[in-house]
């Protein structure tokens, strides 16, 4: 009886103390779980203000603004508004381009759904608007891809950053050969100036163009650094790119170039800049410039508007026109798109990066 009586202690005991673990276990999943998601809803909190500050920023404190507002609504007629919507109908077009080229090289390693990479590309249009460089982007986008993939992810953008500016680079070596009597004649630039400028981008469009097609072979120079091997294996999907695969996503990259240089044309249209070559040609220096200077996306609106006032002031000296065109891109390319992906990132709930 005694022996029983203590057996049956024991197994209380057993159990008490089995409760006991259990309830400790749960009890740290959910204080773990509750810290999570009280940082990731802060940080979410905090991308959703430094966009709206950017926005701010430049919107409301940055010289003319006033007076494109006042241009904007004085010139606003059946031309101006079939132009203006022909402009925001083709930024659906542009983010489609920039999302099939992403899932085209993601598709080796992660296959994403056409609907999940558009949402990953608009998320990383949140976060690059605000970042040096738009480095934010890589970060927006692997949010949508599990863990374990993130640094191929980080990789492959970059890969795909690359076909773009591949693209404007060589454009903009045509814009410099077609402008460059115009230039000096205008003495914006010197004969000298402008050597150095096309022979620089010409060498940066080589290194970059070597880089690109040459993709395949970056493992096995990884391999000779030995504090790169240990991303050795994140970098093996490089091997599986032949070129008709680049080529493929440099198509996608020419398109999307096609696409926002005819929004930025149909805006200077729409503020009564006469079309002409050099116009188209104009536009093409304006986007090689904003690429090769280094600049967060808040100030390059700045960037954009300066560089334009002097590629386009050879066709028209119309700088209130040249200044609305250049703050609607901005804002249609940019600031919209910026904003839909700051509501996306707040219905993220509990995402493969974050779990894994």
């Amino acid at each position: 009886m005694i022996k029983q009586f203590f057996d049956r202690r024991g197994e209380k005991r057993s159990l008490s103390g089995t409760k006991t673990r259990l309830f400790n276990e749960v009890y740290r999943k959910i204080s773990k779980s509750s810290c999570k998601f009280i940082f990731f809803s802060f940080l979410k909190l905090v991308i959703l203000l430094l966009l709206l500050w950017a926005i701010y920023k430049q919107l409301f404190q940055q010289q003319n603004v006033w007076d494109t507002f006042q241009t904007f609504k004085q010139s606003l007629n059946g031309r101006t508004v079939l132009l203006l919507s022909l402009c925001s109908l083709l930024t659906i077009p542009n983010f489609m381009c920039e999302t099939q080229k992403w899932r085209i090289l993601m598709y080796p390693i992660y296959p994403l759904k056409w609907w999940l990479a558009l949402k990953a590309v608009l998320v990383g249009t949140t976060m690059a608007i605000f970042t040096p460089n738009r480095v934010g982007e890589y970060v927006g986008r692997v949010l949508y891809i599990p863990k374990k993939y993130v640094l191929e992810t980080i990789g492959l953008t970059i890969v795909g950053s690359l076909s773009q500016m591949m693209v404007i680079l060589f454009f903009g070596i045509l814009s410099i050969l077609f402008l460059k009597d115009q230039f000096i004649a205008e003495a914006l630039f010197s004969i000298s100036q402008l050597t150095m400028l096309t022979l620089g981008v010409a060498f940066i469009l080589g290194c970059l163009s070597l880089i690109y097609y040459k993709i395949n072979v970056l493992p096995n120079l990884l391999n000779r650094l030995n504090f790169l091997k240990k991303y050795l294996s994140k970098m093996e999907v490089l091997r599986g790119y032949t070129q008709k695969n680049l080529l493929y996503v440099q198509a996608w990259a020419v398109l999307k170039y096609v696409v926002f240089s005819t929004q930025f044309v149909l805006l200077l249209l729409a503020f009564n800049i006469p079309f002409s070559t050099t116009l188209l040609f104009s536009v093409m220096f304006i986007f090689l410039i904003q690429t090769i200077v280094p600049s967060v996306a808040l100030i390059e609106l700045g960037v954009r508007t300066n560089v334009a006032l002097v590629a386009i002031g050879l066709v028209s000296s119309n700088s209130v026109g040249i200044l609305s065109a250049s703050l609607l891109l901005w804002i249609i390319n940019l600031m919209v798109p910026a904003l839909i992906g700051a509501m996306l990132l707040f219905k993220i709930k509990n995402t493969n990066t974050f779990n894994q």
